[in-house]
């Protein structure tokens, strides 16, 4: 099965013989976006139960009624496609299938693939807690490493964005309007000020992330794919990756908190 995955892509994208958006899907669903986007969705899922005490019975109930059919994997997707698409030429998209057909290049795939697997979420949790627990200063050129890829990737400008834009749709949602509450401006100053506060707690937890994901990788294996993940075009597709999942995510968030404010307000007649 993966021959063949392998061989269709790289016709793909040698002979540009489909349309953009099925050479745009074929690449992402090559570097495993699709799991990436369902460990997403299982994330938002669980978030009610992980907020712990600050969130009643009665709320958790709300938030998981409420959030029925958003934050899906598949809109993820789709979008991304379409995002990916508008952003890179067909030649840019031939090159990056190219190099993610590589047998090097599926064997890092195949391990962020495990490392994101929302059946294995818990296992692969408590597996990199103890990793990360038994790491000393040799590790430290390793994460000069992984710093070079997560610039490459955008993921902590990203999951800062993402943490922000959510916080700030949901106060929106469940504002209702500018009269009852903070005003626009003042809920975005509020979250804001956090913003380096979560800054720092999402780099602390990507760098956990990908030192535990590429543990088994050789230094020149993890430097070459921090090397490739720093080109033009590595970039240009994960920022487009980057800014489908944000705004995915961000119009979700609104929805959410319309739908959890119109709940509060039916409850309260």
């Amino acid at each position: 099965m993966r021959i063949v995955l392998v061989s269709f892509c790289m016709l793909l994208a040698s002979t540009f013989s489909a349309s953009a958006s099925e050479r745009a899907r074929a690449l992402l669903l090559l570097i495993g976006f699709d799991v990436a986007a369902e460990s997403q969705a299982a994330s938002f899922a669980e978030l009610p139960n992980q907020m712990g005490p600050s969130l009643s019975d009665g709320g958790a109930r709300d938030w998981s009624a409420a959030g029925e059919g958003l934050f899906q994997a598949d809109a993820m997707m789709d979008f991304a496609v379409e995002t990916v698409d508008a952003a890179l030429s067909p030649e840019q998209i031939a090159d990056l299938a190219l190099h993610y057909s590589s047998d090097e290049a599926m064997l890092i795939t195949d391990l962020e693939k495990l490392a994101q697997d929302p059946a294995a979420r818990f296992e692969v949790e408590a597996a990199q807690e103890a990793f990360i627990a038994n790491l000393d200063d040799s590790f430290r050129p390793r994460f000069e490493i992984i710093a070079g890829m997560m610039d490459g990737m955008g993921v902590v400008d990203s999951g800062t964005a993402l943490a922000l834009n959510i916080n700030i749709a949901l106060m929106a949602g469940m504002a209702g309007s500018d009269a009852q509450g903070f005003s626009a401006p003042e809920r975005e100053a509020l979250m804001r000020m956090q913003e380096d506060m979560i800054r720092a707690e999402v780099r602390t937890s990507v760098l956990e992330s990908m030192a535990y994901t590429y543990r088994d990788l050789s230094d020149d294996t993890l430097q070459r794919y921090s090397d490739f993940l720093q080109t033009k075009d590595a970039r240009a597709l994960y920022s487009a990756i980057n800014l489908a999942t944000e705004s995915v995510v961000t119009k979700d968030a609104e929805v959410l908190g319309r739908r959890l404010l119109k709940m509060s307000s039916e409850r309260e007649l």
